[in-house]
């Protein structure tokens, strides 16, 4: 971990976007003593530069809550996570992608130096791993906010639509992600046949319907063929099941 004084030096600093820093944002002098409530106090009167700084995350993205968490446990003693100083220096860049090389900061890093590869939209069954998992064709580092994003909408299993940044084939940012229903399959042939018969020939399993029983048994056809029509699929007479359309 990097740890940081009670206030932060000047440095010279190069950032690959984000607000465009001529020094190391500077913190105001801790509180002393050190308490919860005055060090609560102090996070949250750090300029904007400075909750920046100590917002960024692993996706490239600062968070300010993150930061204020971060700010308000430096200032109780504990230690900073090593991304806090990212764009500080090309130096620390490289010190801390040797260490996190596969961080979709240091990915896009790599893949890029700097430059954001245009969103694609992607489909695929979610899987999910121990440590990484997988949107179809392409990887997901679980630990990271794209992962957290893309979670929150899709679960294991699930078909998910996803406006995607891809490098080297992971997945390092996602402008959405969305659920995408199963596509439903057939009717089962037995209701079909029921019914079907039923309306066409006023009988079932060889007994005659009444009326009432007859108009109901042809709206239910009408409905089950409704939906499987929606559903890509038509009757087959001749092996009495519905099979895709076309």
């Amino acid at each position: 971990m990097y740890r940081f004084g009670k206030t932060l030096g000047v440095v010279a600093i190069v950032l690959l976007s984000g607000p465009a820093f001529s020094s190391m944002p500077v913190l105001t002098p801790s509180p002393n003593p050190a308490t919860s409530a005055s060090c609560t106090e102090w996070a949250t009167q750090q300029d904007e530069d400075a909750i920046y700084m100590w917002g960024m995350t692993e996706s490239g993205e600062s968070s300010k809550g993150e930061a204020i968490q971060r700010l308000i446990g430096s200032c109780l003693g504990r230690e900073v996570p090593d991304i806090v100083g990212w764009g500080s220096s090309v130096g620390f860049e490289e010190a801390y992608c040797k260490k996190h090389a596969r961080a979709p900061i240091c990915v896009k890093r790599k893949g890029t130096n700097g430059a954001t590869n245009p969103p694609t939209q992607i489909r695929g069954k979610v899987t999910v791993g121990t440590t990484n998992s997988a949107i179809g064709d392409y990887s997901l580092i679980n630990d990271t906010a794209v992962a957290r994003k893309i979670f929150s909408a899709c679960k294991m299993d699930d078909i998910c639509e996803i406006e995607a940044t891809i490098l080297s084939g992971v997945i390092v940012e996602a402008e959405s992600a969305t659920k995408i229903a199963e596509p439903a399959g057939p009717p089962p042939s037995d209701a079909v046949l029921d019914n079907r018969f039923a309306c066409l020939y006023g009988s079932m399993e060889g007994e005659k319907v009444s009326t009432k029983a007859r108009l109901a048994a042809c709206d239910a056809w009408g409905a089950i063929e409704s939906k499987a029509i929606d559903a890509g699929y038509c009757w087959n007479q001749m092996h009495a099941e519905y099979k895709p359309c076309g």
